[in-house]
């Protein structure tokens, strides 16, 4: 298992990122961030995940980094950790989610809880 830091909350060889998006932040995210974890040796999948509606973009090393797009009816497959989640399931704690028309506004637990 790759070592922790001292708060034990991060790997200093991870193999998966998971970043939701906040309107402060998503200049941030989506270049300067992603520009430095690719670089990240073990690094093989960086997911981005949106605040605002039922939307991730999944980045991949083995795709050379192209961006592949998931939406609320999509299943996704997080291949470094052999998970396969519906989409809708990631959003399901979120207060007043309009799948149809891709809106989404609260978040009602952190950290999420899983069945």
């Amino acid at each position: 298992m790759p070592p922790s830091t001292a708060n034990g909350r991060m790997r200093a060889t991870p193999i998966l990122i998971i970043e939701v998006l906040s309107g402060s932040t998503k200049r941030i995210d989506l270049k300067e961030k992603f520009d430095n974890y690719i670089q990240i040796p073990s690094l093989l999948e960086y997911v981005m995940v949106s605040q605002e509606t039922p939307y991730l973009r999944v980045y991949r090393r083995r795709t050379n980094w192209q961006l592949e797009s998931y939406y609320a009816d999509n299943t996704l497959i997080l291949e470094s950790v052999d998970l396969e989640i519906a989409v809708r399931h990631i959003y399901r704690r979120v207060r007043h989610v309009n799948f149809n028309t891709h809106t989404v506004s609260l978040i009602t637990s952190y950290p999420p809880r899983f069945p």
